[in-house]
């Protein structure tokens, strides 16, 4: 597996077990140990442009520290309390939900919630005319 596939299932495993028990097993330890080696790893370069623009650069390294940094930022932060999963039975994502009423249940509306939208006005619509 690679680095990229191991610290994705890394942070899953944490998200999924966080906060960590003290009898957490073995396997999540192992990914809490996977993020922070990850976080330590150096962060992609920023420069801006004169136009504005940023532009970042760096390797997979720098990828892989940035996406460990935000995980750890997520789980010891106050969003952690509005991370979601998608109730698309097909869907994996997490998400953030920032909504007002905090009661959102798709990853996204033009994916996953439009899927769903659909699928049960087809279904109405057979029961309608059956």
């Amino acid at each position: 597996m690679s680095r990229t596939c191991r610290l994705r299932e890394a942070v899953y495993a944490l998200i999924r077990a966080w906060p960590l028990a003290p009898a957490a097993d073995s396997a999540v330890r192992e990914a809490l140990a996977e993020v922070n080696e990850a976080a330590r790893l150096p962060l992609p370069r920023h420069q801006l442009e004169e136009a504005g623009h940023l532009t970042r650069t760096g390797g997979v390294d720098e990828v892989l520290g940035a996406v460990a940094r935000d995980a750890l930022d997520l789980l010891s932060g106050a969003d952690f309390a509005r991370l979601r999963e998608c109730l698309n039975e097909d869907c994996t994502r997490l998400f953030v939900d920032l909504s007002r009423s905090a009661n959102r249940r798709w990853c996204g509306m033009a994916e996953c919630g439009n899927r769903h939208k659909v699928a049960n006005y087809r279904k109405r619509r057979r029961q309608g005319a059956g």
